[in-house]
């Protein structure tokens, strides 16, 4: 089984440093080359995938270079996430995801004692644990929500769930 790698911009990290440096140095890119084609298509369409497991590597190590790609704040230390999924046999295959966002007023109300940021967070590390997909912050493309199958992970959490730690998130995860 092959993988495909992707890159989306992650929108909670601000990396204006970074951005600045990424748009400068895509101008000296060579413009038929397969690098400058999925910089260019992260920036038009905010996700890029990799046709080769070398291409994705190439793009990885050139935006890693750039000022301020490891510097946003905890959440979303960031500001390209990467992902990789499996492909059973170059067919598309139906993406698993779940959405979620920071408005507390999505949120309903919330226990006193809870923290909002770390129940994301501990949401967020394990769905990525079990591999699905996070839109954090943003929709899926139409296509996603088409094909895809969206986790309602929030009902779960509404009940006293949301007293559950990571590992037993993953595993709920994983038994989706």
């Amino acid at each position: 089984m092959t993988k495909i790698h992707t890159a989306r911009v992650d929108f909670e990290n601000n990396a204006e440093q970074f951005w600045d440096a990424f748009r400068k140095n895509l101008t000296l890119l060579t413009q038929s080359s397969e690098l400058c084609r999925r910089c260019n298509e992260l920036l038009a369409d905010d996700v890029t995938t990799f046709k080769t497991e070398l291409d994705y590597q190439s793009f990885r190590a050139y935006v890693s270079e750039f000022v301020g790609f490891d510097s946003g704040p905890a959440h979303a230390k960031f500001p390209i996430v990467f992902s990789e999924l499996d492909d059973d046999e170059g067919e598309p295959q139906r993406q698993t995801y779940i959405t979620i966002n920071d408005d507390p007023d999505d949120w309903g109300a919330m226990p006193p004692e809870c923290d909002l940021d770390a129940e994301i967070t501990k949401i967020i590390n394990a769905a990525d644990d079990a591999k699905i997909v996070v839109y954090h912050n943003c929709q899926p493309s139409q296509e996603v929500r088409d094909t895809g199958t969206e986790i309602d992970w929030f009902t779960e959490w509404c009940y006293p769930v949301h007293e559950w730690d990571a590992y037993h998130w993953t595993n709920w995860f994983r038994a989706q």
